[in-house]
């Protein structure tokens, strides 16, 4: 059992709670444990991306994307997945991972996107865009800075 300053009792399954919610329950932990975490992501990361190069999954200005994901370190793990969630709904879709900020949005706010390339209708990529999202994405606490969009070939 792990006993975190600041918080009564003793927690043991911190995991259950979403990346977000442990930092604003535990910072003293996370702001303790942060140079370890980027440290320990980092190989993580560079084996996801290489992962999903293999799977040919282009990969714009991956440098930023590599920035982007020790950030949100929490997102790695259900990267993995994509092209094979992808698959089921688009089949052998080209897909392209980069980043997007928002004009409109601060300075700092930027989120990840996934380009699916299709030639399916316009009404029947949308449909299938927001089944992936309500069965998926939404599901996934975890992937609240990530994006799917298409592209229409």
């Amino acid at each position: 059992m792990t006993k975190f300053a600041g918080v009564s009792g003793l927690v043991t399954k911190t995991e259950h709670y979403t990346p977000i919610l442990r930092r604003l329950l535990f910072p003293s932990v996370w702001s303790q444990n942060t140079a370890f975490a980027v440290a320990f992501s980092g190989n993580n990361i560079d084996k996801l991306l290489a992962s999903l190069q293999a799977k040919s999954v282009e990969i714009d200005n991956l440098t930023e994307v590599e920035d982007f994901l020790a950030k949100h370190d929490y997102m790695v793990t259900h990267m993995y997945s994509i092209p094979s969630k992808i698959a089921e709904y688009f089949g052998n879709a080209k897909l392209k991972l980069g980043l997007f900020s928002d004009p409109d949005s601060p300075d700092d706010y930027w989120e990840l996107y996934l380009e699916v390339e299709t030639h399916l209708s316009p009404e029947e990529a949308n449909t299938k865009l927001s089944k992936i999202n309500r069965e998926w994405i939404i599901a996934l606490d975890d992937l609240i800075f990530f994006n799917i969009t298409l592209r229409f070939v």
